[in-house]
């Protein structure tokens, strides 16, 4: 599990562009994964390169974070029920205060996700990963 402290939020508006080079470059050198983790990671990268070759280079990335404050910025809807759908609502008047309650402003959750622009469950990247086995 990898977690980066999100001090870099504002500093990436704000910060001259040497100090970001040096906060990105902290970033990636302080990372190391397990030989197991790294081993995986390159078979994907094998196997996208590999396959996206039949498609024009073209190919799908998946984004493993799955937290409250990225699903309810998604604005998708993930079968949760009415209580799913009010507690992403709170979540988002949180932390984006009147962002997507603006007059006018539609959300359309099921043509989001018919457009790819949801994130994937757990559940589905796990299925994702089984299948690509």
């Amino acid at each position: 599990i990898i977690r980066i402290s999100p001090f870099a939020n504002r500093l990436s508006f704000d910060a001259p562009p040497a100090v970001q080079r040096l906060r990105c470059l902290a970033n990636y050198e302080a990372l190391r994964f397990s030989s197991t983790i790294l081993s995986l990671g390159e078979t994907l990268v094998a196997r996208m390169k590999k396959l996206s070759a039949n498609t024009g280079g073209k190919y799908v990335s998946v984004h493993l974070r799955f937290e409250e404050d990225m699903v309810a910025f998604s604005c998708c809807v993930f079968d949760g029920g009415e209580q799913e759908k009010e507690d992403m609502k709170n979540a988002r008047e949180r932390g984006w205060k009147g962002k997507f309650t603006k007059p006018g402003r539609v959300i359309r959750p099921g043509a989001i996700r018919i457009n790819g622009k949801c994130p994937l469950t757990p559940l589905e990247v796990f299925l994702v990963a089984l299948l690509s086995v």
